[in-house]
């Protein structure tokens, strides 16, 4: 049993040779980068006990490209077009298992709450099915991620079945933040004879928004220095791990950066140092707090998202025996970085002379002028301070078998080929980085 990581409940019992075993929990066999999304190689079972292979009739319904999906089709002489209205067509028939003959489904198979079972590995002559026993046994039927989808076979609540002879392929260009599934089992029970999964990346985290610049200063301040604000808000916090449940991966975005810097002071006075007009004609002295006022801080800036996950097989609390087979997962997303704090707000313009100087002075006696006509006596206020960056999104993670809950079990009856990809980094920059991905079998 392979212990539980820190943020997953991954069980995994092995049925092997004791230095299969080794192999195995040791990694020696195990492949790291980023693989490309090819399909697959051939199988150990091809000319063993393969030409015995046989459809049934009473129990299947048939599938192939150049087939018609038709309320009626699903028999050898009138196949069903794609995978899926194969599977609609047993569960209304009450069979048991899909045939599927060479070629390429994009698609998405939902084998949800149901007991049936693909089994690909097939050529077809007229309505002759013939098992395919050479090194393209696995290859020659593939099922591809269709690009507006994450899932391949969807597999929640199916009831013991299973997936024999097929090779299952993710997309190659996901969406930010996505992860991707070949198979999505959560409790489920499922066994899978010579499947190849090939898995591409998760999709990498979006960089956050950048903060909303600060508030312009006013204009009615009491006279400073017109400095700028010194102090920048603060970085937002980076993202925690994701974390997995019965729905799947969940990403981790980190927090948004603060807008708690500085605002700038207010400006000076270019008449007097006390800001003081005197009207002499009137013999009346008017006090005006004439300075621009300091533009606010700006705010923070959005913190970046989570990355999406690659993982070729995910079960929670299921029941997953694999014999033989090719896996492999795609790297991890990386995560977004944290976005850029605001601009702080512009220092406001001096203002002109107080109108209740008009009260006591006269212009036709000689006053300076006053009103909206008066010239600028304050200078502008300073700029507030940038707000904070905002915290980096967590990475995703790279499983080949994720299979979470307390119940969850994976068997592997022969020793399957396992490639991982690498995990997604933390998003960072200068705000807070986020979590890196992990790892898993």
């Amino acid at each position: 049993m392979i212990p539980r990581n820190r943020t997953a409940l991954l069980s995994l019992v092995v049925v092997l040779s004791a230095a299969a075993c080794a192999d195995i929990f040791g990694f020696k066999d195990l492949t790291r980068g980023d693989a490309s999304l090819d399909d697959g190689g051939g199988d150990a079972d091809a000319g063993n006990g393969c030409a015995q292979r046989a459809v049934d009739d009473s129990k299947g319904v048939f599938v192939t490209i150049n087939g018609t999906d038709t309320s009626t089709c699903g028999s050898r002489k009138e196949p069903c077009m794609t995978i899926q209205a194969g599977v609609n067509q047993a569960k209304l028939l009450k069979r048991s298992t899909v045939y599927i003959a060479r070629g390429t489904y994009n698609e998405l198979v939902d084998l949800s709450s149901t007991g049936i079972s693909l089994e690909g590995g097939w050529d077809t002559v007229s309505e002759t099915w013939v098992p395919i026993c050479d090194t393209s046994q696995v290859s020659a039927v593939k099922i591809t991620m269709a690009a507006s989808k994450n899932v391949v076979i969807d597999a929640t609540q199916a009831l013991p079945c299973g997936l024999s002879y097929l090779s299952i392929i993710g997309k190659t260009t996901p969406q930010p933040g996505e992860t991707v599934y070949g198979i999505f089992a959560p409790n489920a029970g499922l066994t899978l004879t010579s499947v190849s999964i090939t898995m591409g990346a998760g999709g990498d985290g979006a960089q956050g928004g950048t903060g909303d610049a600060g508030a312009k200063g006013g204009i009615d301040c009491d006279a400073s220095d017109g400095a700028a604000g010194a102090s920048s808000g603060n970085v937002g916090e980076g993202a925690t791990p994701g974390t997995f449940g019965v729905t799947g991966y969940a990403p981790s975005s980190g927090g948004p950066g603060s807008a708690d810097g500085s605002a700038g002071t207010p400006g000076e006075c270019n008449i007097s140092s006390s800001c003081i007009t005197t009207c002499n004609t009137c013999l009346s002295v008017c006090v005006n707090p004439l300075a621009g006022c300091g533009g606010s801080p700006g705010f923070g800036g959005a913190g970046g998202s989570g990355a999406g996950s690659s993982v070729a097989v995910f079960g929670w609390n299921s029941n997953i025996l694999v014999i033989g087979g090719t896996f492999t997962a795609g790297n991890g997303g990386n995560g977004g970085n944290g976005g850029n704090g605001g601009q702080g707000g512009a220092g406001g313009a001096g203002s002109v002379l107080n109108a209740t100087c008009m009260s006591f002075c006269s212009v036709d006696a000689g006053c300076a002028t006053v009103g909206n006509q008066s010239p600028q006596i304050g200078t502008t206020g300073g700029q507030g301070a940038a707000g904070g960056q905002g915290g980096g999104g967590a990475g995703g993670y790279s499983y080949v078998f994720f299979n979470g809950g307390d119940a969850g079990i994976v068997t592997l009856a022969q020793q399957p080929t396992i490639i991982i990809g690498d995990a997604g980094q933390g998003g960072t920059v200068s705000g807070a980085p986020g979590k890196s991905g992990l790892q898993g079998p």
